[in-house]
């Protein structure tokens, strides 16, 4: 019985190491506005936990789990920066992060502009007759 207990508590032992939380992990980011239509970026700093992160943002944008800590390609808003611990297998985010940016996508409109010109092409022609009349009468 002695035996059974002693591979219990080792058990327990290993869930625990493996079960880390991420409490520990400090989280701090820097912006770059986006100027235009999406090159905003979140660059992410993290201290704590095992080293080995995964990085992914929420928001106007949202990105897959990269393991790059510099995310780009965003559009102006507010976004949540999630950073996974890959060793302990546990998620931690910060929220309100703000990529500034006034970039509006340009939308254009079209107005319908009558290109009928029957009633121009008798004015031009007076236009031309008159001109001829003109230079006739200069000669």
């Amino acid at each position: 019985m002695k035996n059974f207990y002693l591979v219990f508590i080792c058990w327990l032992f290993s869930l625990n190491i493996s079960a880390q939380d991420c409490n520990n992990i400090q989280i701090s980011t820097s912006s770059l506005e986006s100027r235009c239509t999406s090159t905003g970026s979140i660059l992410v700093s993290v201290t704590g936990g095992s080293g080995s992160y995964s990085y992914k943002v929420t928001g106007p944008v949202t990105t897959p789990f990269t393991s790059s800590a510099n995310i780009t390609g965003l559009q102006p808003g507010y976004y949540t920066v999630i950073v996974k611990d890959i060793t302990y297998n546990c998620t931690r985010s910060i929220d309100s992060i703000v990529v500034a940016g006034t970039y509006q996508d340009p939308r254009f409109q079209l107005t319908k502009i009558n290109t009928s010109c029957a009633g121009m092409m008798v004015r031009f022609k007076c236009l031309i007759s008159n001109l001829a009349v003109r230079l006739l009468a200069i000669r």
